[in-house]
Parts: C-alpha cells; structure tokens; sequence
C-alpha cells in the first residue's frame, strides 16, 4: 500500500503545483495513471506446455498417418510393419532392432514383401520374452489436454513397472484412424495360449454393479464410465444365460460350470438381474439374466 501511495504523491505533484485542481481530480488521474503504468509494465508471459511424461528409458517417438510402417503390431514372436516400401522398412528396422538387442532380445529373422508392403522382424529371447502392446484410445481421457493424457500415460506406466512388465517403446500417435493417443510395447513371458498370457487387457462388464464380483480377481489399471475395466493379466470374460424363473436359471448356470470345467476355464462368480423387458423366445417368457464370470 505505502509503495502506491508513494507512487501517487510523486505523479501528483507536478500538476499540484502548477495547476489549480482538486484532490478528487488528482486521485482521478493517478489512478488512472497506476493503472495504465501496470498495464504497460507487464513483460508478455510465454506459454508453456506441460512436460511430456517420460517412460523411464524406454524409446519414445511421435508417429503420424505417413509413418504407420513404423508402428510395429506384435505377434507371438515377431514384430510385423505395415511398411509401403523397402526405404520405409529399413527405417523400422533401423529404429526396433536396437531396442529388441537391448531387451534381450535376438533377431533370427528380417523379411520384406513389397508386394504385400509387410514386413518382419522375427527375435528369440532365451528367458522366453516377447514384445505386447497396449493402445490407449478406448481409455476415458481427454485427448486435447496434455495434462489428462500425461496422467494416463503414467498411470499405464506404473500399473506395467508394478506388474513386472518393462516398457521398452512408447508411441505418441497422432493419426486419422485414431483419437490422439499413445501406444505402449512392453516385455512379457510367452504363452501358447495368448488368452493366458499376463498383459493388458479392456474387459466390459455386463453391468455396472458387477465390479465387485470381479475386482479382487484382477490386477486393476482403472475402471472407465462405470463398467470398463482396464486390467493386467491372463483374460477374463463372461457368458450370459436368460430363464424363465430362479429354478430354471439355476440350472443353466450349473450346466455351464460343468461346461467350464471340462474345458479347462476357471469360474469366477455370476449375478443375476431381472430383465429390464422380459423377452420372448419360442413361446416362452424369461425374466431373468445371470453373468457368469470366468478365466479362459
């Protein structure tokens, strides 16, 4: 306050004495004069964006429509590039050969189709590794806010670490057939049966209310507008069966536990609802739904 105040006897003063004013008219243009003083005094403030998340030493790129060769799709134990030339593969290959060498990862193989505009990179890894991927597109953030998108990333990212899961390669996409978003490649162990191998995975509940018959069976990411939830580890799914009444449901749910078993899946849990509309089939009427939860 004492600073302003000094600020407007100085700014008064030559008019005080040389012109015959008011201390209304004096306070008038020295405020005016504090303000326009401010105003012209403030140095332009740049912007600055948020810090980009960094994934530990893991390789970051940003792709977009004409760089679609260079995202990799993985399979069993192979890399696979949508290249459109041998010029374009060749980059693929000089970019993700160093990062499978320095994972632990040997290359056995590299092949090119032109005709197809494919190509391979096929690796070994003597703990038995290979390279999954998780697109994050589905998952509930704001793609134009840099801060929403740099806290999924590293949501994602410490669910991997925790999991055991190193990320080798993060991908920034800005492309057509997406939504911004990003691409995370990281190492598991190999399993014949893909469905039981530990990596990420969307499952979507039937209804909303069923996340507790699940959540102790997962290693939960995040859960997504009420039923989507993101999770680490083998797959899980669910089968719904209708019936008529309670006894009649009862014993489709104990048919396909038996089902279940046989085939070598582990039953979960179920919930039973009543139909919002009970539905029509061949003459009879159902009431109810039951969710049987189960690992594949």
């Amino acid at each position: 306050m004492q600073k302003i105040l000094n600020f407007v006897v100085a700014m008064a003063m030559p008019f005080i004495f040389a012109l015959n004013v008011s201390a209304k008219e004096v306070n008038q243009y020295t405020a005016a004069d504090i303000r326009a003083a401010h105003a012209t005094s403030k140095m332009p403030v740049p912007e600055v964006s948020p810090a980009a998340f960094v994934p530990g030493n893991a390789y970051t790129a940003t792709l977009k429509d004409e760089d679609m060769g260079l995202m990799p799709v993985p399979a069993k134990h192979t890399l696979v590039s949508h290249a459109k030339s041998t010029e374009q593969f060749n980059k693929f290959v000089e970019q993700w050969k160093p990062i499978l060498e320095r994972n632990g990862l040997s290359i056995e193989n590299i092949t090119y189709d032109e005709k197809g505009q494919m190509g391979f990179i096929q690796y070994s890894s003597d703990k038995g590794m290979v390279i999954r991927d998780f697109i994050a597109d589905k998952m509930d953030y704001d793609a134009l806010d840099n801060d929403s998108v740099n806290d999924v990333k590293s949501q994602v990212y410490n669910a991997l670490k925790n999991a055991g899961l190193k990320p080798v390669a993060m991908l920034d996409l800005n492309m057509s057939i997406f939504r911004p978003t990003f691409r995370y490649y990281y190492l598991t162990k190999y399993n014949e049966n893909p469905n039981k191998e530990i990596v990420i995975r969307e499952l979507d509940l039937g209804y909303d209310d069923e996340l507790p018959l699940v959540q102790d069976r997962l290693n939960i990411i995040r859960v997504d507008r009420g039923n989507q939830v993101f999770h680490i580890g083998p797959r899980m799914n669910y089968k719904w069966k209708i019936g008529k009444d309670e006894k009649d449901l009862a014993g489709k749910i104990a048919a396909y536990k038996e089902y279940l078993n046989e085939n070598g899946f582990e039953f979960v849990g179920y919930k039973i609802h009543d139909l919002d509309n009970p539905a029509n089939f061949g003459g009879e009427v159902y009431t109810l739904v039951a969710d049987i939860y189960f690992f594949l």
